[in-house]
């Protein structure tokens, strides 16, 4: 394996999988935070790096070292009056001569200084902890003469070095507790960039998933619109935040975008457009992150509830509905062609992918697992039984553990795997309003023990953190004011912080370890008349969706965008 120089990069990345191995989630993501990468796993060598690396290094390391000091030793011991050198090879005779020697006495037992630190061989081993005790194993066998003889190329090492058997470290699980209570960052005017849009009302924001500089939001009269968020260029780490629009469609009072997704690449963004005066008629396009039209997509009957692209970013599902009836259309996003459709009765709500060929809606009484073969058939593969009191309007799935999560119109949350039905918890006191599972940039950082974290967020003011493994406990409670209801929650990329907002108020926690918010923003510090409460709205504005909220972090989760009737606020948030 070539991984080229041992780069500062590449060390943090190096202590970053020693921490996620050692079951401290917490303190990688917050190194990985104080990287200059917004992503470590892009770096050349990340793939190449195999498990326990750090541990393995340091362990040759100091094998490496005690290795070379025993030579150091038994060279001083043959040539008491000499000065040693690394520079000049130790003469064949005296290396012959003590050979027997190191091998009867072991190698760690020298002068018993083994590391030249002052610590005893005989007494300590220096990698006790990561070895749990042992000791690695030194095969006790003839060193070759003609190779120690080099002493400048320590080859002799080298041979010892290769037969020595390294102990991984123990994992060990998390988190970090720290010794002090953070303060709580209060975020205010200063952090904020009041975008205004007039007489539209924003249904929906979403950052790019890979260019932190690219926001896309949608509403009313047709608004569809790519930003461009930059900061000022100057060396102040609080200069303000500045912002360019690429409008996507003209201006259509009677028109509303309907749903807004970004592919997992951030190439294309699909939306759908409604024009409510004329019912049927409903379009869908796929556009580049640059603002230009790559597919208009085939029209359907009924408007478009939602888009899903499945992970692979190949495919791009639909629901669309008009209350009576539902209709599951799957595009390939290579030409914006149909590859089959479904038609369904009731009111579909929600979708989530399973992998690449395979997903899931629910709404009301139903929930089903579809798959679509190779010709591009969709068929159902699972139909699950809901309890009948509850009426389903959410699937989130969670690759991991193969667990789905739905949420009713109320306060349950209903847990499923392989179709059935696992658990029912009644999780708030009010109506759910949000759910979602806590993201994994690297799954191979994830262990049995860790916790799986999923979300829920209800107008009783709470957000309830729940640990996806068995016995599915409430780890967190997390409570965003009296009498506020949680409008919306967001996970940073990272899964390290979660985001939760009302009407004027919004806190931000570490995910894993709840307590105290990190940071607090509050709507009334932008001053009087910046931020309007539902009721405050204009006269020509339409209280259909004066409560359409949206909130999502930026790709490095140093932004957040809160989106609530006409008005987006831009949180610059680098805690």
């Amino acid at each position: 394996m070539t991984v080229g120089p041992l780069s500062s990069d590449l060390v943090n990345y190096l202590i970053c999988r020693y921490l996620q191995e050692s079951g401290h989630e917490d303190a990688a993501v917050q190194l990985q935070r104080d990287m200059d990468r917004a992503n470590p796993q892009n770096l050349p060598a990340a793939h190449q790096i195999p498990a326990h690396n750090l541990v393995t290094l340091l362990q040759k390391g100091l094998l490496y070292r005690q290795l070379e000091n025993l030579v150091e030793q038994a060279w001083r011991k043959a040539n008491p009056n000499s000065i040693y050198s690394i520079e000049e090879p130790v003469e064949k005779e005296t290396i012959v001569a003590l050979k027997k020697e190191l091998i009867t006495n072991g190698l760690g037992n020298v002068n018993g200084d083994v590391l030249g630190n002052g610590v005893s061989g005989a007494d300590s081993d220096p990698m006790d902890i990561d070895q749990n005790g042992h000791s690695p194993a030194i095969p006790n066998h003839s060193t070759s003469a003609d190779a120690l003889a080099n002493h400048n190329h320590m080859a002799g090492v080298e041979s010892q070095l290769s037969a020595l058997q390294f102990i991984p470290l123990p994992v060990t699980n998390g988190p970090n507790v720290g010794s002090q209570v953070d303060k709580v960052l209060e975020l205010g005017k200063r952090e904020t960039t009041l975008l205004r849009l007039q007489h539209n009302h924003v249904l929906h924001c979403a950052w790019n998933p890979l260019h932190p500089s690219l926001l896309a939001t949608a509403g009313t009269g047709a608004l569809g619109r790519i930003w461009n968020i930059s900061r000022a260029q100057t060396s102040s780490p609080n200069a303000e935040l500045s912002a360019s629009a690429n409008d996507l469609y003209s201006p259509i009072k009677e028109s509303v975008v309907t749903t807004a997704a970004w592919n997992a690449r951030g190439d294309s963004l699909a939306i759908a457009l409604r024009d409510y005066p004329r019912a049927n008629i409903n379009r869908a396009t796929i556009w580049s992150r640059k603002g230009y039209a790559m597919h208009d997509l085939p029209i359907l009957g009924d408007p478009i509830l939602c888009f899903k692209w499945n992970p692979s970013g190949s495919l791009l599902l639909a629901l669309a509905g008009n209350g009576s009836q539902s209709n599951i259309t799957v595009w390939k996003t290579v030409d914006g062609a149909i590859i089959d459709s479904v038609t369904l009765g009731g009111a579909l709500e929600d979708a989530a992918w399973v992998r690449d060929g395979e997903f899931l809606v629910c709404g009301g009484q139903l929930l089903q697992a579809y798959r679509i073969d190779a010709a591009g058939n969709i068929s159902l593969s699972v139909n699950c039984s809901v309890p009948s009191d509850d009426d389903l309007w959410s699937v989130k799935f969670d690759p991991l553990t193969g667990i789905a999560a739905t949420a009713t119109h109320g306060r349950k949350i209903l847990i499923w795997s392989g179709g059935l039905l696992l658990k029912s918890i009644d999780a708030h006191t009010d109506d759910i309003t949000a759910l979602e599972w806590q993201p994994v940039p690297n799954p191979n950082t994830i262990h049995a023990e860790t916790p799986r974290l999923l979300a829920s967020a209800s107008q009783d003011g709470m957000v309830h953190i729940w640990n996806g493994r068995n016995p599915w406990q409430c780890i967190h409670t997390l409570n965003i004011g009296l009498h506020f209801p949680v409008l919306a929650i967001s996970f940073s990329p990272d899964g390290f912080l979660i985001a939760a907002a009302s009407y004027r108020k919004l806190l931000i926690w570490k995910a894993l370890e709840g307590g105290l918010p990190k940071a607090s923003w509050d709507a009334g510090s932008l001053g009087y008349g910046q931020w309007a409460m539902p009721g405050e709205i204009t006269s020509d504005s339409d209280d259909t969706f004066a409560v359409q909220h949206c909130l999502s972090w930026d790709a490095d989760g140093m932004k957040l965008a809160y989106g609530l009737q006409n008005r987006i606020a831009l949180i610059d948030f680098r805690g």
